[in-house]
């Protein structure tokens, strides 16, 4: 996770990130076509790299989309530069098909950025439990531009998550709780296997 502090500033435009390894899975195609659809100004900052020829089918479905002028290729990001990036965003997306853990989403979170979050990402239950975001189904490209609207609209939900997403995540995934639980963990399994 981030040490250190990093500088929230309000940016002019609504500005959403994705920044992850750009693949098929992780359903850029769906935030962009419900981006496309959404009746408020917003910047999309994509970082990440992936296979050429999938860049170029996302470039093609941007240019058909005309969402050009909206779309930002960031590039890759090294540690320092990615928490940065993070921070300097309104909303993080993550509309994947399947994503495991997705520490990207943690990262986020301790930077204080909310975020936006298929129901097929493991942190998903974590986000809606602490009401530090929104989770979207993907089957329906006009849920996800509900969730887009509604994150967009409620500018108090983001100020209270800028505050709060930090210290839970702090709380929730410091090493000392991590190890304690990882313990715990073991001693039940043991107990298990042992009766």
């Amino acid at each position: 996770l981030p040490e250190g502090s990093y500088a929230r500033k309000p940016n002019e435009v609504f500005t959403i990130s994705f920044f992850s390894r750009i693949h098929p899975k992780k359903g850029l195609d769906i935030l962009l076509l419900a981006l496309s659809k959404v009746d408020f100004p917003f910047r999309l900052q994509i970082a990440g790299d992936g296979d050429a020829a999938y860049l170029e089918e996302l470039r093609r479905l941007i240019a058909q989309l005309g969402l050009e002028e909206k779309v930002e290729w960031a590039g890759w990001k090294d540690k320092e530069e990615k928490f940065s990036f993070l921070a300097g965003s309104d909303l993080f997306a993550l509309t994947s098909h399947n994503e495991n853990f997705a520490m990207v989403v943690l990262e986020s979170l301790a930077l204080g950025t909310p975020v936006l979050l298929s129901e097929h990402v493991g942190l998903a239950p974590y986000v809606r439990r602490n009401n530090l975001g929104w989770v979207t189904g993907i089957d329906h490209v006009d849920e996800v531009v509900n969730k887009l609207t509604a994150a967009y609209n409620d500018h108090a939900a983001r100020a209270r998550i800028n505050e709060a997403a930090i210290v839970q995540v702090q709380e929730d995934f410091n090493e000392k709780r991590l190890a304690s639980d990882y313990v715990s963990m073991y001693r039940q399994s043991v107990k298990k296997q042992a009766s």
